[in-house]
């Protein structure tokens, strides 16, 4: 399940309706931590994504300004992701 953090600027709609999805079935879910308001403009709230990973025990896909520039790094930390 794909989501954006919600509908309007500062919203945290999707804290609350990851874990209702997952109690739902869903295995995994994308978050792009922008809201809807703010379509593609100013940068993605990656500190929304750290909450969900937190709240929800299935596997949470990082969406907007990730970037594969030298070392990848996750968008919930400073540490680097290993390489596959």
């Amino acid at each position: 399940m794909k989501m954006r953090r919600g509908v309007e600027n500062g919203s945290r709609a999707c804290l609350e309706l990851g874990p209702r999805l997952v109690e739902s079935g869903a295995a995994a879910l994308t978050l792009h931590p922008r809201s809807a308001q703010q379509m593609y403009t100013g940068e993605a709230d990656h500190s929304v994504t750290a909450e969900l990973v937190e709240r929800v025990g299935v596997p949470v896909i990082a969406s907007g300004d990730v970037n594969l520039t030298g070392r990848r790094r996750s968008p919930c930390s400073n540490r680097p992701e290993p390489r596959p």
